[in-house]
């Protein structure tokens, strides 16, 4: 595991990224990795153990074909946890009709093909970085009304 973040300051979002290639992993911290944590793992497995280590995860992407685990195996097995991350799927792989029953049974929340448009990738993290804004403010709230 991997991170990047700026010393002494809380990232906006903290983020698991999940490949195989460690040059995706390197290019994605780089390309994103500004005034938030980057998570990294190189196959759905090392990415389970990332989340059991690092609950507050706020978005997770993830390739799909990889060694010992694919990327929508982990997703489920996050899902099945009930952790409130955002789940992506980024891949160059074109079963439509795996990926149709992903978004629609709720396994994943979103599909970025590769390659990336940097600029929906960049949108969908700062809509992350929103929505674990918002999630934050909601249970600072309850906790200040509940004491």
């Amino acid at each position: 595991m991997n991170h990047n973040s700026v010393p002494g300051e809380e990232p906006s979002v903290v983020i698991l990224f999940v490949d195989d290639e460690e040059k995706s992993l390197k290019y994605f911290k780089r390309l994103f990795g500004a005034g938030r944590m980057i998570l990294t793992a190189g196959d759905g497995a090392e990415g389970l153990e990332v989340v059991r280590e690092n609950p507050r995860i706020d978005l997770v992407i993830t390739d799909h074909i990889m060694p010992r685990m694919t990327g929508l195996e982990m997703l489920e097995r996050i899902r099945n946890q009930g952790l409130p991350m955002t789940r992506v799927l980024s891949t160059a792989f074109t079963d439509t009709d795996l990926i149709s029953n992903a978004v629609e049974s709720g396994l994943i929340d979103q599909l970025i093909s590769k390659p990336w448009d940097l600029g929906e990738v960049e949108a969908l993290i700062s809509l992350a970085a929103a929505n674990a804004a918002a999630g934050r403010n909601r249970l600072a709230i309850g906790d200040g009304q509940a004491g």
